[in-house]
């Protein structure tokens, strides 16, 4: 193997196929950061008020849901979104979905929308599952890991020369 340079990733893949076998692998790991998006929960907030710019979740009184049919649609039971104020009798909410009481969701794109405490029954942060997302994050890396070995095994050579050449032919 003289003359051959060592690849990064020549620990993880130690085969001659490093540079283009590893590119497929590459590829995969905006797949696996999009999963771990998923790692969120939402947790009771026992303060007062969640802190302007944080991510939340509120769940409506039924009396609360109807008052706001006209700005968030009918039957609303949650409302998610981004804080952007917050005072003594509402929050001003950039809001970024809300699920009906039948759990259907709809997605929404930072309209502000102002929500009187009154009309509010809970309100949740949304944080980080940190066990969900090492979970996740360490069946990423080996299935990666396995997947790349894989293709590597039975997607060509396994490393060195086969036909023994050490370059072209003389002229």
């Amino acid at each position: 193997m003289a003359g051959m340079e060592a690849h990064p990733l020549g620990l993880l893949f130690p085969s001659s196929r490093v540079p283009g076998g590893s590119m497929r692998f590459l590829r995969c790991i905006p797949l696996a950061f999009c999963l771990l998006g998923a790692c969120y929960r939402y947790a009771p907030i026992t303060s007062s008020a969640p802190p302007t710019g944080s991510e939340f979740r509120a769940r409506l009184t039924d009396e609360g849901s109807v008052r706001l049919t006209p700005t968030l649609g009918a039957e609303i039971a949650l409302v998610e979104g981004r804080v952007s104020s917050a005072n003594d009798s509402a929050y001003v909410v950039a809001v970024s979905a809300t699920t009906n009481r039948s759990q259907v969701q709809t997605f929404w794109t930072g309209e502000s929308v102002t929500l009187p405490r009154t009309s509010i029954q809970g309100i949740e942060a949304r944080t980080l599952d940190r066990k969900k997302t090492w979970v996740i994050a360490t069946l990423g890396l080996v299935g990666g890991v396995l997947a790349a070995k894989i293709f590597d095994l039975f997607g060509g050579s396994a490393g060195g020369d086969v036909g023994g050449g050490g370059g072209p032919p003389p002229p």
